[in-house]
């Protein structure tokens, strides 16, 4: 580490240490997190500090349509700049890469009392659960149907597309992802940008598109279509025609998959409206 032209020496435990205050300073997500050979131990402590009590409400607007969707977080990051998934509480709550929460029931009481509030106030009747390979949205939708035993949540409505549907998606002459980087710098813009997806987009596991495998914020914003419905979610279509629907997620980072989701329920129903809710939010 070279500062004011001198060389200072840190032992690998003064690196941890000073590398978990960046991430806490720079996420300020209102938790303690304890480091150790076993995992990456994360404390919700159920305080103000980097976190809003919900239900905050924010909006969505979609680039393609200009359609503005309504949105509920129960907890609102806050000085989480460019921030995405890369959330320690949240990468606990979906015990994922070694975190791991522990004091899980404090958290998930604190969320009910949120969700109670927001129940209070809205009348739920059909949701929506976007596609997770984790328990998360899972846990959410169990604790709203606990607390509005009338709400009808349907699962598998939703499917992601696989690295191939996005490879052919983006090469057609009119996608949006073409449009975005031709307008943004032409030709040779497009090509780079092809070039560092296609980078990602090899790397993905199992063949399945994830936004979170892409770290450039940029480059996500040009992928709209991720999410596809399903065979389920086809024949449904009366029950979702001319209904108020909520989609169901854990997280919205710059809410890529909510607008997939949107635009995949848009080609073939039409509800009366689209709202969605969510355990954490970064600018909604």
């Amino acid at each position: 580490c070279i500062m004011s032209k001198k060389i200072i020496r840190l032992t690998e435990s003064e690196l941890k240490r000073l590398i978990i205050e960046a991430v806490k300073n720079s996420l300020n997500e209102g938790i303690r997190i304890n480091r150790t050979k076993e995992g990456n131990f994360v404390t919700f402590d159920d305080s103000e500090n980097g976190l809003i009590d919900g239900p905050v409400v924010g909006e969505i607007t979609l680039p393609q349509s200009n359609l503005k969707v309504t949105t509920y977080s129960m907890f609102k990051r806050v000085g989480a700049k460019n921030a995405s998934d890369a959330n320690p509480l949240l990468f606990a709550l979906k015990r994922k890469n070694n975190w791991t929460l522990t004091n899980l029931d404090a958290f998930w009481e604190r969320f009910g009392e949120i969700l109670t509030l927001f129940l209070r106030d809205h009348s739920l009747e059909k949701i929506v659960m976007l596609p997770s390979t984790h328990d998360v949205n899972s846990i959410f939708a169990s604790k709203i149907k606990e607390l509005s035993p009338d709400t009808i949540i349907y699962e598998g409505f939703l499917t992601k597309l696989s690295v191939e549907e996005i490879e052919e998606s983006i090469d057609e002459p009119n996608s949006y992802f073409r449009q975005y980087w031709l307008n943004k710098g032409g030709q040779a813009e497009l090509d780079a940008a092809h070039e560092l997806l296609q980078s990602y987009l090899n790397k993905m596991e199992d063949g399945i598109f994830s936004y979170s495998s892409i770290p450039s914020m940029e480059l996500r914003k040009s992928i709209i279509n991720t999410l596809k419905l399903t065979e389920l979610g086809e024949r449904y279509c009366d029950e979702i025609n001319g209904k108020d629907i909520l989609l169901l997620d854990d997280s919205i980072a710059a809410g890529q998959t909510a607008e997939s989701a949107i635009n995949a329920l848009n080609q073939c129903y039409t509800p009366n409206s689209i709202s969605l809710i969510t355990l954490f939010s970064q600018k909604f």
